[in-house]
């Protein structure tokens, strides 16, 4: 009775003292304090705050689709769409195919590397899919080379800042 006694008082002690732990371990991680949600991505990912509020004075997300570089879920992938409320082609796929199940990622994936790095003219493949607006920013320029907006330079700009462009797709395309 002694051993089951102290086992469950070191337990009730280590579940107590667990909150404690995360909330002093959380002040070391180097975040601001406060609550915008979105404060970390002026570091991690410069450029898209100011774009993603471009984007939601300017788009209507019932008619925009605007492509941008995927991600795994929880990644730094997926930010523009989530801080401007757009919808992109495919952002995170696990989180698809969770919680929407029976969505293409697959395809989805091949269509979004084929826009942004596939042969020829790029308008015909957006507009195939829906996407009106391809940004291209950071993460696009890791993973699809620096050069990556150059595919893009004959489209209209609708937004640029020093950290990334959204260029519309043209309208010929449709």
């Amino acid at each position: 009775r002694t051993g089951l006694a102290g086992a469950c008082t070191v337990l009730a002690l280590t579940s107590m003292a667990t909150p404690a732990a995360i909330a002093i371990s959380r002040t070391q991680e180097g975040q601001t304090s406060g609550l915008d949600a979105t404060a970390y991505l002026d570091e991690d990912l410069p450029g898209v705050r100011p774009a993603a509020a471009w984007a939601r004075e300017t788009l209507d997300p019932r008619h925009a689709v605007v492509l941008q570089s995927i991600g795994d879920s929880y990644s730094e992938g997926n930010q523009f769409s989530v801080a401007s409320g757009i919808p992109t082609l495919l952002g995170w796929p696990g989180h698809e195919r969770q919680w929407r199940g029976g969505v293409p990622t697959v395809e989805r994936r091949d269509q979004t590397d084929g826009i942004y790095a596939g042969e020829g003219d790029p308008a015909p493949a957006a507009r195939a899919v829906g996407v009106t607006h391809v940004y291209v920013g950071v993460l696009e320029r890791d993973e699809y080379g620096f050069g990556v907006a150059s595919r893009f330079a004959a489209w209209r700009v609708a937004y640029r800042d020093e950290h990334g462009t959204i260029f519309e797709v043209p309208e010929g395309a449709r």
